[in-house]
C-alpha cells in the first residue's frame, strides 16, 4: 500500500450491515499472497494498516453522512468535499464508513468502484491538526 499522506479514502454502505456476511471484515494472516479479508479483496489491494484506519459505524437506523463521520479523525478538514462527493453519488444517509488515511485509492489504475455491500466515495485531502 502505498502512503500518500494528507490524503483519505472513504468507502461508505449500500445495504444494511445486517445484510453483509459475517466473514466480509474477517481477516486472515495464514496465506500472506490472499488479502487480509474480503472487503480488501474485493477493492484490489491485500493489506491495510490498521493505524491508519478509522470506521465510522452506527446500530440500527441510518445517519445523515455529517453525523456519520464528525467523529471521525480530523473529519473537520474533509467534511465539506465528503458530503458533497456524497450527495453526488445519492448518498444523504449511511451506517457504516471506512475511512483509510495516508492512502489515496481513487489513484489507483484499476481502482473498483464499488461490491455488493459497499461504494468507494473518493480520496479527500485532510489536515491533521
Amino acid at each position: 500500500m502505498t502512503k500518500a499522506r494528507g490524503r483519505v479514502s472513504i468507502w461508505l454502505n449500500k445495504v444494511p450491515l445486517s445484510q453483509y456476511p459475517a466473514s466480509y471484515f474477517e481477516e486472515q494472516y495464514v496465506d500472506d499472497d490472499a488479502p487480509i479479508c474480503p472487503w480488501a479483496g474485493n477493492f484490489g489491494f491485500d493489506y491495510y494498516d490498521h493505524d491508519f484506519m478509522d470506521v465510522a459505524r452506527t446500530e440500527g437506523r441510518a445517519k445523515p453522512i455529517g453525523e456519520l463521520v464528525e467523529r471521525a479523525s480530523y473529519a473537520d478538514t474533509f467534511k465539506v468535499g465528503f458530503q458533497q462527493a456524497a450527495k453526488d453519488l445519492g448518498f444523504t444517509e449511511a451506517n457504516h464508513a471506512i475511512l483509510l488515511y495516508d492512502f489515496d485509492y481513487s489513484s489507483r489504475p484499476n481502482k473498483i468502484s464499488e461490491d455488493k455491500y459497499m461504494r468507494f466515495l473518493g480520496t479527500f485531502d485532510y489536515e491533521a491538526s
